[in-house]
């Protein structure tokens, strides 16, 4: 080292003492004690938040894993307090190394220093190696003594007062990790021996930033946090040996028969945390088995365990000849495989390693997401701009989601570019803004925000990109070559987590997207979810995959045409469904994603029409002070001129855009002392990854036999049904699910005539207002909605989600008027009297009649 590291080698020795100490008072002096200023307490809950969320990636993934936890306070808002097990989420190490001090079990010094060295300085080593890259970054390196070094500071963590290489003696984290290797053979790379040889460039990369120009200081800086992050995937090793071997221990998978559950324990709280960030479910169900529920921990389970957290490697940055084999594995334990570079991507079978490293763009925007909602958003646009998890061909080098939108040389990749940043408005830009919570969401919260910036990821710079690889592999498709871009273009479609066959929902890309629109809109290919119009992508990318191997170019050119208005018909159901919700209900998060979707087409519709592109931009609205949805109808007709001039076939939208009549929605009343409750807690069974407003989407009831003559239909009133009822959607199960929203199934009691009307049956009387004995009790319901239905437009359903509940989020209660009288309605002097009415609420209703008053459409119910 080229710095004073004394006193850090001093915290190494303190960690010795502890776990030599036989007393929790003496163990506890030495962990409050002071060298230099600093102690092993001060290493957590010395931290700062706007340091560290603005400098060290891998802090933020273990307290937004930790948070997330059954174990932190989550819930509520997106943004609560940040607590974790009664402790504030920043002093996560010092909460854990408090719980271990005072286990009911009793003091135990070697479990402690343990517990210390894997926590506080596990970590201190990684912050001390990102801030030699941020120092480099800003500058900071030029102004500082000479010949200091904060990569000095990271290895003075790891190594201590080590000496011997081949020592596994003493309290240094270097010595830690050797104990750990001897556990386990096969690995392609010994964890330490890689850590100081990066290290080593590490330092000599800090040295080298002094005297560098501006410029030549944030690329040498960027190269450094890249180096660190490498760094960091190789300290994780030993945290994942000794999680393997504690659990195997606890598990009776090896010879060791003591009680290991502490240690299982310890190693779940360091491990776990960075599944958190691509895989939630299985975060809770591992954290739930293995440190919730732990006196209920079932060694039968460990074969099913160790294949999940084999199968989860790519989240911890790590692979399978890092770890290497454990010395007591045998027949009985689950093999780890390493995954193909050219996997089967939702059907579509890849031929390139191209694709592989396009697929990791998931984790980037799961990170991301992730970093916005735990208020990191510097971390969150580093990552964005930079790259975290997708290599680049050069060493230490990172393709960014920023960088992969902009286009090859050619010129049909970049006209399109083009229309979405050279004009007046940098259409790109949404994309940052709501990363950072500028402009546009500068009011709205971290939840809002994080699920806008995933579907401007989606659908604009990942969009931009698939564009340019089907361009570039068309173009290829005489001279070879092109398997790169094709199936990088179908990996920037689905993504890594939505599985093998697409059967997952966890992804935030066009097939998540699909698939979420289809549940909401109800038009599924089959009860298992699959959306229609993803069948037809995954078929249209497997038959020009074929043209392309054949050299059929045109027949090449036409599936990229194809598979273009497919995304191109999801971002117009996107934008429909969104705009429509907002606009009904005044919703700001919906109003936010409709403004992402608006800014997905609008360069794409001007290309087409200027007109429609304009109506579109007048009335989706979202500006600094907030968001607004003005004449939805106007945006649908604008969408449908759309569909209609660039030939996307109606029945693959979901949405009503291609409808003659646009459904009408009148506004929702807020109930009287009741709030709109927005919920974050996370459930073991979501539909979607990220955090939703959206009550759960259920098929639509079965209709039961229709009669021989149909006597019900959908409309806005009882005299609009039998008015149009040769237009309006029969209904003859009497059930709401099959109208459009804003309309409700009426028993017309009439023959519908070729005139467009309804003809009397002869058998009842017509009536345009209902009867005052019905055969249910009937109240007047003040509700200027819609009745409750399941699906259909204006339904809650986020996109991107990261942790839906399995209830609605947004509970806004039913509500119903009881005037006070018999039939209903009272009068006074031939005046319709409402004063004795009250307010209650109501689980169920059927709606069985209606009648206006002074504009307003009332419903019995």
């Amino acid at each position: 080292p080229t710095s004073n590291v004394n006193h850090i080698v001093a915290l190494t020795d303190l960690v010795g003492f502890i776990e030599r100490s036989e007393s929790m008072s003496d163990g506890l002096i030495a962990y409050e004690a002071s060298a230099e200023g600093i102690s092993l307490k001060c290493l957590s809950i010395g931290s700062k938040w706007i340091h560290v969320t603005t400098t060290n990636p891998l802090y933020v993934i273990y307290m937004y894993g930790l948070w997330i936890s059954d174990e932190g306070d989550n819930d509520v808002d997106g943004y609560s307090n940040k607590m974790f097990d009664e402790g504030e989420i920043l002093n996560y190490g010092d909460t854990i190394v408090m719980d271990e001090f005072e286990k009911s079990s009793g003091y135990d010094g070697k479990l402690t220093g343990e517990t210390i060295r894997v926590t506080n300085m596990w970590m201190a080593t990684t912050t001390e190696m990102y801030r030699a890259a941020e120092s480099c970054r800003d500058g900071y390196d030029s102004n500082s003594p000479q010949g200091f070094n904060p990569v000095d500071f990271a290895a003075a963590f790891w190594f201590g007062s080590a000496q011997d290489a081949d020592s596994t003696d003493g309290g240094s984290l270097y010595a830690w990790a050797k104990r750990a290797e001897q556990e386990f053979t096969n690995q392609s790379n010994g964890a330490n021996a890689k850590i100081i040889s990066l290290l080593r460039k590490l330092q000599q990369s800090f040295a080298d930033c002094r005297g560098l120009s501006e410029d030549a200081r944030e690329v040498k800086g960027i190269e450094m946090k890249h180096a660190a992050t490498d760094i960091a995937r190789w300290m994780v090793v030993p945290l994942v040996q000794n999680f393997i071997h504690h659990l195997a221990a606890e598990s009776g998978m090896e010879e060791d028969e003591s009680d290991e559950r502490n240690r299982m324990v310890l190693y779940a709280l360091t491990v776990l945390p960075f599944i958190s960030i691509c895989d939630e479910d299985t975060f809770d169900d591992l954290f739930y088995d293995l440190v919730t529920d732990l006196d209920s921990y079932d060694s039968a389970t460990f074969t099913n365990r160790i294949e999940t957290l084999y199968s989860r490697f790519e989240c911890l940055g790590i692979s399978c000849d890092m770890v290497g084999k454990s010395i007591y594995s045998d027949e009985g334990w689950p093999e780890c495989i390493v995954p193909s570079t050219t996997k089967e991507i939702a059907g579509y079978l890849a031929t390139s390693d191209a694709s592989f490293q396009m697929l990791k763009f998931d984790l980037d925007i799961s990170t991301i997401f992730s970093f916005i909602v735990m208020e990191a958003s510097e971390a969150a646009l580093d990552i964005y701009e930079n790259g975290r998890n997708v290599k680049g061909d050069a060493p230490n080098s990172f393709i960014s989601l920023k960088t992969v939108s902009i286009p090859s040389s050619l010129p049909e990749a970049i006209v399109i570019y083009e229309d979405f940043t050279s004009g007046v408005v940098d259409y790109t830009s949404v994309t940052k803004n709501a990363i950072m919570g500028e402009e546009a969401f500068l009011w709205s919260s971290p939840l809002k925000n994080s699920a806008a910036a995933s579907l401007a990821i989606a659908t604009i710079d990942m969009h931009l990109s698939i564009l340019d690889d089907m361009h570039q592999a068309v173009n290829l498709c005489e001279t070879g070559g092109w398997e790169d871009n094709w199936d990088s273009a179908v990996a920037a479609v689905v993504g890594w987590t939505e599985g093998d066959d697409g059967s997952s929902v966890d992804g935030y890309l066009f097939f998540q997207l699909a698939e979420e629109l289809c549940a909401h809109f109800d038009n599924c290919e089959n009860d298992d979810g699959e959306s229609i119009i993803n069948n037809k992508l995954m078929a249209e990318f497997t038959k020009g995959q074929e043209s392309l191997k054949n050299k059929q170019c045109e027949e090449a050119e036409a599936s990229r045409q194809a598979i273009e208005r497919y995304l191109q018909a999801i971002l117009v159901d996107i934008l429909a469904y969104h705009s429509k919700f907002a606009h009904s209900n005044g919703d700001d998060r919906h109003c936010l994603l409709a403004h992402v979707a608006r800014n997905a087409l609008l360069p794409l519709i001007r290309r087409v029409s200027e007109p429609s592109a304009k109506t579109i931009e007048d009335n989706v609205v979202a500006t600094a002070l907030g968001c607004r949805v003005d004449d939805v109808e106007a945006v649908y007709m604008a969408l449908n001129d759309y569909v209609v001039a660039k030939i996307i076939d109606c029945s693959w939208l979901g949405s009503s855009v291609c409808k003659e009549t646009i459904p009408t929605f009148l506004p929702t009343p807020s109930p009287p002392s009741k709030s709109l409750t927005l919920t974050f807690r996370p459930t073991s069974s979501p539909t979607s990854k990220k955090p939703t407003v959206a009550p759960t989407i259920q098929k639509t009831p079965t209709a039961s036999p229709a009669p021989s003559i149909n006597l019900r239909y959908c409309g806005l009133s009882l005299g609009d049904a039998q008015n149009r009822c040769v237009k309006a959607i029969p209904c003859p199960d009497g059930r709401n699910d099959n109208c459009l929203r804003g309309q409700t199934c009426f028993s017309v009691q009439r023959i519908c005539d070729t005139e467009g009307s309804a003809t009397n049956l002869g058998i009842f009387s017509p009536s345009t207002s209902p009867t005052n004995t019905p055969t249910t009790p009937s109240t007047v319901s003040m509700i200027q909605t819609t009745p409750t239905n399941t699906g259909g437009e204006g339904t809650s359903m986020e996109s991107p989600t990261k942790k839906p509940t399995n209830k609605p989020i947004l509970q806004i209660p039913n509500w119903y008027y009881d005037f006070g009288t018999d039939d209903g309605v009272g009068e006074v002097d031939g005046v319709q009297n409402y004063s004795s009415a009250s307010l209650h609420s109501y689980s169920m209703a059927v709606v069985v009649g209606t009648i206006a008053v002074g504009g307003t459409l009332y419903l019995f119910v």
